[in-house]
């Protein structure tokens, strides 16, 4: 994708499916989350898609690959929509062409981290800058289907970021 100013808040994960790459990030010319699925190892070929262009979307941007239901691979997203400083998640099948959005919360500065039940976890700075672990109990992530809690006070949840120990736990720095 060259087509203006693009290219900003990449992230990358490998696709369980194909072995290959596949990149998000964010377009500044046009202010929304894309997506580039390689189709090769080199990623000299690929399929361009936009995840979101609902708002200024995209900043922050995390993905991972999810548990596979039924032989489908799910991607996960989460970034920031900057105009109303909200964290978005979404979820997208392969071919990774259709992605529906919603709201977590307002915040900032998204990570994200798989489960062992292929589901998301997700940390990012709040309301007065606090961090906050949110755990999404289904692919869906809605209200009825997700936790959440303040897991450092004020002023502590810049640059969140989240892993997996050994043992299945999530390590969370901030």
């Amino acid at each position: 994708d060259s087509g203006g100013d693009v290219g900003q808040h990449t992230a990358m994960a490998v696709n369980p499916a194909t072995g290959f790459a596949v990149i998000a990030y964010y377009s500044n010319t046009f202010g929304d989350a894309r997506l580039y699925a390689c189709s090769n190892a080199d990623c000299s070929a690929g399929a361009a898609q936009t995840i979101e262009t609902s708002g200024n979307v995209g900043r922050d941007i995390a993905i991972a690959f999810g548990a596979d239901l039924g032989n489908v691979t799910n991607l996960f997203a989460v970034y920031t929509e900057s105009t109303l400083g909200e964290v978005r998640y979404t979820r997208g099948n392969a071919p990774f062409s259709t992605f529906s959005a919603i709201t977590l919360d307002q915040g900032r500065d998204p990570a994200m981290s798989v489960n062992a039940l292929g589901f998301p976890d997700v940390v990012y700075r709040g309301a007065q800058d606090t961090l906050i672990y949110l755990r999404c109990l289904s692919f869906e992530c809605t209200p009825a289907n997700r936790v959440s809690q303040t897991i450092a006070s004020a002023g502590k949840g810049f640059s969140a970021s989240i892993t997996r120990l050994p043992n299945g736990n999530a390590f969370v720095t901030a």
